[in-house]
């Protein structure tokens, strides 16, 4: 520093500023990056939960008969997909 100007030491302070700007803007964009994920999972869990509803339902409705031609584990694959 001892060889610098009067206009690199205000260029320093600057990016010196801007740095310490970026390292508290990074965690605000997260939390708020975070915060928009969870909105829009939580907008889309409801159509999610309702067509599993709705696939459940249809499943129940069946011919027990399913079962002789179908293996036990398909019904759950098929739930978890």
């Amino acid at each position: 520093f001892r060889f610098s100007n009067t206009n690199e030491r205000i260029l320093l302070f600057i990016g010196t500023l801007a740095g310490m700007g970026m390292g508290l803007a990074t965690p605000a964009n997260m939390l708020l990056f975070g915060d928009l994920t969870g909105a829009m999972i939580d907008f889309g869990s409801e159509i999610i939960y309702r067509i599993r509803s709705l696939f459940l339902k249809s499943a129940l409705y069946q011919d027990i008969g399913w079962y002789d031609l179908n293996q036990t584990g398909d019904f759950a694959s098929r739930m978890a997909e």
